[in-house]
């Protein structure tokens, strides 16, 4: 374990293996350790390296208002400051969404893209009102409650995951230890994020495009929409899987990540 320190903030993250440089950022009210399966096999063959976001897991909590592109100069930062580029970039979720942008805005940072149940539109008005009232909101004013958390679990989690009561518990326990203004900050640069549809086309990396079928926060239509804009990209959709599938289905990931680094290498 170490710690990088950025423009805003101090960032901690975790490393293991040799070879080329994978970097993985995590997804909203994730962690490094969501990746934790993927170290298990990867760093054999690769230099695996995962960061926390900024307010996540061990990384510092800098002030707020927070945008999309705040996170994206964090993790630009960090690539460099680790000395990882070019390096194979997964990005899950909000990871994702950060993934997408250093594609476009810093190309040659990437050696390839995998972005796992993301989405390169901006947010739905409609939803994005919506999870500002039922959740951003009450958790700037109570912190993650238990109700908050068995709401959020359908939207973070495919059923048979969220079945698991003990993986339930270890989510639960990371939620209710964060900062809320991380919380909130994170939901707000997801929610006014920018669409960067129109500058798929632009990335000419190797893309890999991972999604579960039962993804109840972004549906497999904006999957596709990535697989379709960006040249080459390929899709791959988990059965069975939620919106957190290196969790829920981290052998299927696992396979496809080394399946596809080896022609991307």
């Amino acid at each position: 374990m170490a710690d990088f320190k950025g423009r805003a903030l101090k960032m901690h993250y975790v490393e293991q293996g040799e070879g080329p440089s994978v970097v993985f950022v995590h997804g909203l009210v994730m962690d490094h350790t969501m990746y934790e399966a993927q170290f298990e096999d990867l760093p054999d063959s690769y230099r695996c390296i995962a960061v926390d976001l900024r307010g996540h897991g061990h990384s510092q909590t800098p002030p707020g208002p927070w945008s999309m592109q705040d996170a994206v100069v964090d993790i630009i930062e960090f690539i460099e400051g680790v000395h990882a580029a070019p390096c194979h970039l997964v990005g899950m979720s909000w990871g994702g969404m950060i993934a997408l942008r250093i594609a476009v805005q810093r190309p040659e940072l990437a050696r390839s893209l995998v972005l796992i149940d993301t989405s390169a539109a901006a947010e739905d008005p409609a939803l994005a009102e919506l999870r500002r009232t039922f959740f951003m909101e009450p958790i700037a004013a109570h912190g993650m409650t238990d109700e908050l958390i068995a709401a959020s679990i359908p939207i973070l989690f495919g059923p048979a995951y969220a079945a698991d009561e003990q993986a339930m518990a270890v989510y639960a326990d990371r939620v209710k230890t964060m900062k809320r203004e991380a919380i909130v900050e994170g939901l707000r640069a997801v929610l006014e994020r920018d669409s960067v549809l129109d500058r798929l086309g632009e990335i000419r990396v190797p893309t890999l495009v991972i999604h579960g079928e039962k993804d109840a926060s972004i549906a497999v239509s904006e999957a596709e929409a990535i697989a379709n804009g960006i040249p080459g990209a390929e899709l791959v959709q988990i059965p069975d899987a939620g919106h957190s599938t290196p969790l829920e289905a981290p052998d299927a990931v696992n396979a496809a990540l080394a399946k596809f680094f080896a022609r991307s290498s």
